[in-house]
């Protein structure tokens, strides 16, 4: 169990794989929040400042992928002007649920 000051600290992290491979990862980025910090705009926040640093890289956009069941995490896509690209069934090393696509255009 976290201390009191731990758990008031930390509120999630979020990821950027290195040369993300789509036959490796599903997106380009990833995130999470813990659950005594969600709702309160963490992971919306940290993917609008991740986004001008993956800018740089020179990629024309990024994508993102979630199950269509997380509301949360679609609303933080959207907001960060995720756009569905499809609905898919991911690969079975990643457990062959139905999965949506989003991208997200930089630049």
């Amino acid at each position: 169990m976290a201390s009191s000051a731990a758990r008031s600290a930390f509120a999630g992290s979020q990821e950027r794989p290195a040369k993300a491979d789509p036959r490796h990862v599903l997106g380009h980025i990833g995130y999470g929040v813990v659950p005594w910090k969600r709702r309160r705009g963490y992971a919306t926040d940290a993917l609008r400042q991740l986004l001008p640093i993956v800018a740089k890289e020179g990629l024309a956009y990024v994508e993102l992928t979630c199950d269509p069941s997380n509301a949360p995490s679609i609303k933080v896509i959207e907001n960060n002007g995720g756009v569905l690209v499809e609905q898919f069934t991911k690969p079975a090393q990643f457990g062959g649920a139905l999965g949506l696509r989003y991208r997200i255009a930089l630049g």
